[in-house]
């Protein structure tokens, strides 16, 4: 959603508050001034320490000031000149300063007749409209802008009052002149302004998507439950929905599972925001997930109930999944080699005074690298980028490591290292296989195509290690050019099970695809004996016609 949209919507909403205001302005002045009389002391009319906002007091309106904005955050307006000054103005002091500075004229005229300016229909009313429709809109535009360029960032919203408004200041004043930098001061940046723009502008953006997909036709989910680094089970979930001829991809939401993960505890979840949002489980055609046991069980798992409510809905796996599943069938001597690996690299990067001491050892050695990475089994990507560092390092880590290492002899060790290449080699090649699934442009076609590619380079990197041709494998060919060792049967042959291995998984996943839809990717290459039975004789007549037109 575009922040100008957002900021438009909400300016008009305000617009016609105030011009609600002014067709009712005895009401409103009633309302702003409430009742004058009511007593409060001076230390009463500051700001509390413990509310970041300032309050405004009847009392204001001595030195002539109302105000303006919202009540959570009010600013004073001057009933004389309407000026706004800040919200940390509210203060009797300032309010008196402001008046005596400006408009000593005034000095000791009665209350009423700062009451009778409020009321005057012909001139008050329309000046404050003005105000309220000039820089008052444009300081909301810019704080809007702020908060969305701040949220955007992921700073903390603290930042807009002790930084972001300070250096605005410096840099207008500097360019421009004082004048143009006290405008500054009216843009409201404080935390609590931050809080409320930025839940203003993704309420906002959440109802216009389910206004979108509440009008679709149909839609479909695809979701997955995650654990973070503290602990708290996350459910995330995308919807999917067609608007204006193109397929669009949206956050829908984001919500914590309160304790259980079972599908019961998903599915609640889900259901209770789709009816709140009024959205139709009849409209669901799709539901896309992972293959955890809360998501695919037969009985009690999610995709089980949402098809018991959406009959429509049909379930697919994520591709990016099933490659990860994929690759987790390794050989013994592989799956040790990548164990020890992991444990090097704890060792090392799990004592932070191992960490700075290996650093400062690889920029002396004049490596291309400094750090080693972490490997974790959830950001399974990263287990090419962790092994192929590892293996670069290798005479770094021989140095570094202790004698006392168990696993320090492992760094020359001849088969071992030839493992870890040709690992992290493998690995290299299913990180760009899994880049290219991603995208939105991507469909169920690339899929396939990239996959069965994938395939038909894992059958000629057979033949080619059966030629000991090890060029497909960039880190193994390099170590064994630059080394007196050629590379041991065993190993070889370990390597060519794992190739073979792998091409049945990637096919257990991804199965040969249908040739039922290939007229959907290549509707000129139809065969008029076996069309489509689902096709309506409209849609039968159109493939026909591009039949002809092929020809």
């Amino acid at each position: 959603m575009e922040l100008a949209t957002v900021t438009k919507i909400m300016m008009v909403e305000i617009l016609q508050k105030t011009d609600d205001a002014k067709g009712n302005n005895a009401n409103t002045t009633k309302v702003e001034l409430q009742q004058y009389n009511s007593p409060h002391s001076e230390c009463e009319h500051s700001c509390k320490e413990n509310e970041n906002a300032c309050k405004y007091f009847e009392e204001y309106l001595k030195p002539g000031f109302l105000w303006t904005g919202d009540e959570v955050e009010p600013v004073p307006l001057c009933v004389i000149c309407y000026e706004t000054l800040t919200n940390e103005s509210m203060k009797p002091s300032n309010l008196k300063r402001h008046f005596k500075s400006k408009h000593k004229e005034y000095e000791g005229k009665p209350v009423e007749f700062f009451k009778n300016r409020c009321k005057d229909p012909q001139k008050s009313q329309k000046t404050i409209h003005n105000v309220m429709g000039g820089e008052n809109m444009k300081a909301l535009e810019a704080s809007y802008s702020v908060a969305y360029l701040i949220a955007k960032s992921g700073a903390a919203k603290v930042i807009g009052e002790t930084l972001v408004k300070p250096a605005a200041k410096v840099m207008v004043q500097v360019m421009i002149g004082d004048k143009a930098s006290k405008a500054i001061y009216r843009v409201p940046l404080s935390n609590n302004t931050f809080h409320r723009r930025i839940t203003d502008m993704a309420e906002n953006v959440k109802q216009q998507l389910l206004s979108r997909v509440q009008k679709r036709r149909y839609y479909a989910l695809q979701g997955d439950e995650s654990t973070d680094f503290v602990n708290l089970s996350n459910l995330l979930f995308f919807v999917r929905y067609n608007l204006n001829n193109e397929v669009h991809n949206d956050i829908l939401f984001c919500q914590p599972i309160p304790i259980h993960t079972t599908g019961e505890a998903i599915f609640k979840v889900i259901n209770d925001f789709i009816k709140n949002s009024d959205l139709d489980w009849s409209h669901c055609v799709g539901i896309s997930t992972d293959r955890a046991r809360a998501m695919i069980g037969s009985k009690n798992g999610v995709v089980v109930r949402i098809q018991a409510v959406a009959p429509e809905a049909k379930s697919t796996y994520c591709c990016i999944h099933r490659e990860a599943l994929a690759t987790q069938n390794m050989q013994a001597d592989l799956k040790q080699v990548l164990d020890e690996a992991v444990k090097i690299i704890n060792f090392v990067k799990g004592h932070p005074l191992n960490a700075r001491l290996f650093s400062q050892l690889c920029d002396d050695m004049g490596s291309d690298y400094t750090q080693l990475l972490f490997h974790t089994e959830v950001h399974w990507i990263s287990c090419g980028k962790v092994l192929n560092h590892l293996f670069e390092l290798r005479e770094e880590l021989h140095v570094f490591l202790e004698e006392t290492f168990n696993l320090r002899d492992r760094i020359h060790d001849w088969k071992w290292l030839c493992k870890l290449a040709y690992i992290a080699d493998t690995f290299a090649h299913l990180n760009n296989l899994n880049l290219s699934l991603q995208g939105k442009l991507i469909s169920i076609f690339h899929v396939q195509d990239k996959v069965s590619a994938m395939v038909t380079k894992l059958k000629q990197w057979h033949k080619c290690l059966s030629r000991c041709e090890l060029d497909s494998f960039p880190s193994l060919h390099d170590l064994v050019i630059n080394s007196t060792n050629e590379l041991d049967s065993d190993v070889l042959q370990t390597m060519k099970q794992h190739l073979e291995s792998f091409q049945k998984d990637l096919r257990k996943y991804f199965p040969e695809p249908d040739s039922t839809f290939e007229w959907i990717r290549n509707p000129f290459i139809i065969n008029v004996q076996t069309l489509p039975n689902n096709l309506s004789a409209s849609e039968e007549k159109q493939l026909l016609e591009l039949l002809q037109i092929a020809s």
